[in-house]
């Protein structure tokens, strides 16, 4: 459980076909960017959509399409945030009241490129309470060249204790073995995530860096056929079995990609 739905975050990708593929806002730039293929840096163009976090029109849903059927969860995403902040225009996802393990979605489209094969997606996290949680979500999701390819990680802090990626052919969670301990309240976070599509058309989880502890993770899954071309991000919250309010501040995201 705690996993993102396919449907919808096909149904956000499919609508870049047809919507367009610019991304609203945020910046390209060209620059050298950490390569986990080898350990060393990789000089191909790096496309970086910044400031993803003061985008405007973000999609969400609660319940079954987040991956909980038969849950649901009152919600909420407030942006421009002052405080807490790093840029000083935070988002403040909030869980207000729901069912036991409720769970809420929200992701933003930002693009799409066919030709794209590398990710190296960043954001910051903040937590008031983190023991009203079960595990936070983060993801990247790329159709392209009839595939889909879905980067999906959960910090499962309550449960396992480690990052866990999703393998949507046998539709489980699968541990990294590496761990991602319970946030401590109210302070931030530095994460970051590279992903991988490969030539034989797998979803290649190589590495995650949090608070600059980088853990090697090297593991691939095959990708679902799938139309459309469209490239999303996206963050869940996954509450308790006894849920409460709690609210996830995120902050200074971006995506590179190459």
């Amino acid at each position: 459980m705690y996993r993102f739905h396919l449907a919808v975050l096909l149904t956000a990708a499919l609508c870049l076909s047809g919507c367009g593929s610019a991304a609203q806002s945020g910046s390209s730039v060209t620059s050298p960017v950490q390569s986990g293929q080898n350990g060393g840096v990789s000089t191909a163009p790096v496309k970086v959509v910044s400031d993803i976090h003061k985008m405007t029109n973000w999609s969400s849903c609660s319940g079954d399409c987040s991956g909980e059927p038969g849950t649901d969860a009152t919600y909420s995403m407030t942006q421009s945030i002052s405080s807490p902040s790093l840029t000083g225009s935070a988002i403040e996802f909030h869980i207000s009241s729901g069912t036991a393990w409720n769970t809420a979605l929200w992701w933003k489209q930002v693009g799409g490129n066919d030709a794209i094969t590398r990710y190296l997606y960043e954001l910051s996290f903040y937590v008031a309470d983190p023991g009203a949680g079960q595990a936070l979500e983060f993801a990247v999701n790329q159709n392209a060249s009839g595939w889909r390819y879905e980067y999906a990680t959960q910090c499962d802090y309550r449960g396992s204790g480690t990052w866990r990626v999703w393998d949507h052919n046998s539709q489980r969670w699968y541990t990294s073995g590496k761990q991602c301990p319970e946030p401590v309240a109210n302070q931030w976070n530095r994460m970051a995530w590279e992903l991988e599509r490969t030539s034989d058309n797998k979803v290649r989880f190589i590495a995650v860096t949090l608070n600059g502890q980088r853990s090697e993770v090297n593991m691939s899954f095959d990708a679902i056929p799938a139309s459309g071309s469209g490239i999303d991000v996206a963050f869940q919250m996954d509450s308790i079995s006894t849920p409460r309010p709690w609210s996830v501040w995120v902050d200074d995201i971006k995506l590179s990609q190459w």
